[in-house]
């Protein structure tokens, strides 16, 4: 048994509810036959492809996304997507389903097997409105060493250090959208935040919402904080507020807010605009 399924997996099987699909998950990815199922999304299908965000959906096939909720919220039929850490494409994707033909959405995904899987899944949907990137963005264009673990590709990163990995190209946003009007960008590149932010600066001030990832761990790997972010996003006219998953309500940070646990924010330009469109409320959250 040990063979079939490492030491490394006994700990995630005993927090699994269904564990008998969390085996055979295991070892559809690990006898490569996972590629002949697919899972079934709002909206959207996916190949099951050997990487652990879609493992995990095919084993919680009912699993909803809080942040996927907010997607199909917010968007509109024609508005423009930016999705910046694409991974295997659920968000691409779902949102490429909303926008419609006359709607545009754009991914970047900078590991290039993930990539991959993103393209295939892309294909998979026959959707026409939808470009895809295969590089990092940051604050300056050139190459950075990134992160290479197959077994846990949601978690890839940037790398500051010197261990091994893979050398990815990195652009600014600028480069990109810089003039384009966007009406929601979404961002979870493992603590990467802030470089995306600094080389999109012309990009935000086109910008309606965004919904990003906030995760202490993850920005102290490079060294700056939460407040970062918020003072940063505050400089280009948003507001920034916390997110009651599922419950379409939005709730302003107290001071110094730091996401000790990971979660999504919302940063807003215009709040009269933003409850408008997605009738979600405003509370105070004490």
């Amino acid at each position: 048994m040990i063979d079939i399924l490492p030491q490394k997996y006994f700990r995630s099987l005993n927090k699994e509810e269904n564990k008998f699909r969390f085996l055979i998950a295991h070892l559809l990815v690990k006898s490569h036959t996972c590629f002949l199922f697919r899972i079934k999304r709002l909206n959207y299908i996916l190949q099951f492809s050997p990487t652990s965000f879609a493992k995990r959906l095919w084993i919680n096939k009912h699993l909803i996304l809080s942040d996927e909720v907010f997607i199909q919220d917010y968007l509109k039929l024609g508005d423009f997507f930016v999705d910046i850490g694409g991974n295997i494409g659920t968000h691409a994707l779902l949102a490429a389903s909303i926008v419609g033909y006359n709607g545009k959405v754009i991914t970047f995904e900078a590991h290039p097997r993930t990539y991959k899987y993103l393209n295939k899944n892309i294909l998979l949907n026959n959707f026409h409105n939808v470009i895809t990137h295969n590089f990092a963005l940051g604050d300056k264009s050139g190459f950075l060493k990134f992160s290479d673990t197959s077994y846990d590709d949601s978690t890839n990163h940037v790398e500051t250090t010197n261990v091994n990995g893979i050398q990815v190209e990195v652009k600014i946003l600028d480069d990109i959208c810089s003039t384009d009007k966007i009406d929601l960008i979404k961002v979870d590149v493992e603590g990467y935040e802030k470089f995306v932010f600094q080389g999109g600066i012309k990009t935000l001030k086109n910008t309606q919402c965004i919904i990003f990832e906030s995760s202490k761990r993850n920005f102290d790997r490079y060294d700056y904080s939460t407040q970062t972010i918020i003072d940063l996003l505050h400089q280009n006219d948003f507001s920034i507020f916390g997110i009651i998953k599922f419950k379409k309500t939005i709730y302003p940070l107290v001071e110094k807010h730091i996401s000790y646990s990971t979660e999504n924010l919302i940063a807003i330009k215009d709040i009269d605009k933003f409850v408008k469109r997605t009738s979600y409320s405003i509370e105070e959250i004490s």
